[in-house]
């Protein structure tokens, strides 16, 4: 039975799609097989799988979730504000950033207990400003209580910094995960954004 990861957000701009596009081919550089779900109507993941028709281990493009085909892991990137309108599937992690509108809606889903296991991501945090730490903190603290107070479970709470490797990586259409050599050697700061990623994604793997 595949393991169903699904990524969401009650607000846009977060960067979402692009952490759900870096944990599926994550997922395909372990030997994984991995069917890709784009249920955003902007499907602006689609050009980074142009390519994969000519691999021998395709991951599996599909824009609707009732074609989940027998793989090792189903990666579903959600619209945003997902659990307004669909029953998130699967293990899901919630994507927010640390502006008081994103902090809002995913602190809401904390506190309300949406799910019975699940992982929050923080993505485009910059620990240098003030108002990011205050807001970050503000949401741990939900978490941490939510976990004490309610069945439901966050098993990891993270924050990723906002680095330019992530966007000369999208330029080319490529993840950091299915980089070519020459590739990797123009990307800054490739090897520590690939090793935060692999921390973060092995922990979702753990417990999805």
């Amino acid at each position: 039975m595949s393991k169903i990861v699904s990524m969401y957000s009650k607000k846009g701009g977060v960067g979402k799609t692009t952490l759900a596009l870096n944990f599926a081919f994550y997922l395909k550089s372990l030997g994984k097989s991995v069917e890709f779900i784009d249920l955003d109507p902007q499907q602006s993941a689609l050009p980074f799988f142009k390519d994969e028709q000519s691999s021998d281990t395709p991951i599996i493009y599909s824009n609707n979730v009732r074609h989940t085909l027998k793989t090792d892991f189903v990666v579903i990137d959600y619209p945003p504000g997902a659990t307004l309108d669909h029953k998130v599937k699967g293990y899901p992690v919630l994507i927010s950033n640390p502006t008081k509108m994103s902090i809002r809606d995913t602190y809401l889903s904390v506190i309300n207990a949406e799910h019975e296991r699940y992982a929050v991501v923080m993505n485009r945090y910059q620990g240098n400003v003030r108002d990011n730490k205050l807001l970050s903190d503000e949401l741990l603290e939900a978490v941490k209580k939510s976990n004490v107070t309610h069945s439901a479970k966050c098993n990891l709470f993270t924050v990723l910094g906002l680095r330019a490797g992530f966007q000369s990586a999208e330029n080319i259409d490529k993840t950091l995960f299915n980089l070519s050599s020459e590739d990797k050697k123009r990307i800054s700061s490739y090897a520590q954004i690939r090793d935060e990623l692999t921390d973060v994604f092995d922990t979702i793997i753990k417990y999805c």
